[in-house]
């Protein structure tokens, strides 16, 4: 090819990249713990070798619950027995989420019953509970009820004693083991800016305690769990991971991150090692509410 017709063709085709990038902007990429790309291939066999898989999400990013959904479906195909767990239920909701589930009640009756169900239930979570419920898979309830978390911000962890229900049989054994110095929850102080004192994260512990002793009850009965919560609960494997290990140790598990950037090409380096797969995604994404 002669000199003179390089340059015009390294235009074109430069020109044709830009283009077709507008026309296709990239709506998330993924990556290891290290901030190297992988394909959703390799989160699936990582996900086929844990006993539990958390998924930390934003609640109103569509892109991610899209990606949930596609786990979910890879795992009805490959588990015998498998559990979907939701922080997006209290414990108030179990056994009407039971009742459903097993076909006792309808739709309608769930839906207008629930009283812990998010806004965007519709949009973002019945797709992943109507395919579990096809497919025979357990769904569960893992989150402490609101008003408990909001009575221990209020009183610490003291508060519980004073709490007379039945569904203090979903809570893990008390006292509740505690690590203030855990940089999870000493960042909560520090985005708060003092309001809340030390109680603040001990809201936050209670329910990251909760949600690792409902998954926990369900590992010891033999189910692999998917498990849904805010990304936050999980992140650098504190959270739910810091109790599940003290609950259960040595248990297999998979944490998958997610975070917002302005360009999701490569990885910020702040957001490196948040957990063994990190899935960027626009930050002008839509979101759901």
């Amino acid at each position: 090819m002669k000199r003179k017709t390089i340059l015009p063709l390294f235009i074109a085709i430069t020109m044709s990249v830009f283009t077709w990038g507008q026309q296709n902007p990239l709506l998330y990429k993924i990556f290891d713990k290290n901030g190297k790309s992988i394909r959703w291939e390799k989160v699936l066999k990582k996900a086929d070798e844990a006993e539990v898989v958390f998924f930390g999400e934003y609640h109103d990013d569509p892109v991610i619950h899209y990606l949930q959904l596609q786990l979910l479906h890879h795992l009805v195909e490959s588990e015998e027995k498998l559990a979907l767990g939701l922080e997006m239920f209290e414990w108030q909701d179990a056994e009407l989420l039971n009742a459903y589930m097993n076909g006792k009640i309808d739709q309608k009756t769930f839906t207008s019953e629930a009283k812990s169900l998010w806004p965007n239930y519709r949009t973002d979570y019945s797709p992943m509970v109507e395919l579990a419920k096809r497919k025979g898979v357990a769904v569960f309830a893992s989150n402490v009820p609101r008003a408990w978390a909001s009575a221990v911000f209020k009183g610490g962890f003291e508060a519980l004693d004073s709490i007379y229900s039945e569904l203090k049989q979903y809570l893990p054994p008390l006292p509740i083991p505690y690590e203030s110095q855990l940089p999870g929850y000493r960042n909560m102080l520090k985005m708060a800016h003092g309001h809340g004192g030390e109680n603040l994260p001990k809201a936050q512990a209670l329910k990251d305690a909760s949600m690792a002793w409902s998954v926990v009850q369900h590992l010891e009965k033999g189910f692999k769990i998917l498990h849904l919560n805010g990304t936050y609960h999980t992140n650098n494997f504190e959270g739910i991971i810091w109790y599940l290990e003290k609950y259960r140790p040595k248990t297999r598990y998979f944490t998958i991150a997610m975070v917002r950037q302005a360009d999701v090409r490569s990885l910020k380096r702040d957001f490196r090692g948040l957990a063994d797969v990190i899935i960027a995604v626009p930050d002008d994404m839509i979101r759901t509410h």
